[in-house]
């Protein structure tokens, strides 16, 4: 208990280890000051630990989830992303790693369901997602690195011409 009142004015949660399954949903409702969420390993998340996110983070404004990419295991669905912009429609930094389950559905609504995300990174692959339709959908945009196997020389150029045609305020590009 102790632990949990000197966690209340905890702003920011980094873990690289894997966390285990329903530990978010017992310790988010504790940690109301909470705008910033990185998880290195997602593999074990459980429906409720992701619902916790949505639930007990609206002020969120930066999420990193991070699937092992070793894993066979995969975690981070459409629903599961949709649910959290839904309940922390504030956030501004979104970084998405090896997150292969991850349709353009999915992360279409994410853009839209997000007005003020400024910094979009995803790393690795997403799954079946159209990176330059995407993109077309984040006006405000102004941070974008995506890099991994969801890019090509192919995809680079239409990648390009989405950010020229739709990001009026970029300030950095990184596409690798």
């Amino acid at each position: 208990q102790r632990l949990y009142s000197l966690l209340s004015n905890l702003t920011h949660f980094f873990s690289s280890i894997n966390i285990p399954k329903d530990f978010l949903s017992t310790t988010l409702p504790r940690l109301p000051r909470l705008r910033s969420i990185q998880l290195l390993s997602i593999d074990d998340l459980s429906e409720s630990d992701y619902a916790a996110v949505a639930e007990h983070c609206p002020n969120l404004e930066s999420l990193c989830l991070n699937e092992n990419r070793f894993s066979p295991t995969r975690n981070l669905s459409d629903d599961r992303l949709l649910r959290i912009v839904r309940g922390c429609p504030n956030i501004r930094a979104v970084q998405l790693n090896y997150c292969s389950l991850l349709t353009t559905v999915g992360v279409a609504g994410m853009m839209t369901g997000l007005p003020n995300l400024r910094d979009l990174r995803a790393h690795g692959s997403l799954g079946k997602v159209d990176i330059p339709h995407i993109i077309s959908l984040g006006p405000n945009l102004r941070h974008v690195r995506v890099a991994g196997e969801n890019c090509s020389s192919v995809l680079g150029s239409k990648l390009l011409a989405a950010v020229t045609e739709s990001c009026g305020e970029i300030r950095e590009l990184y596409v690798s």
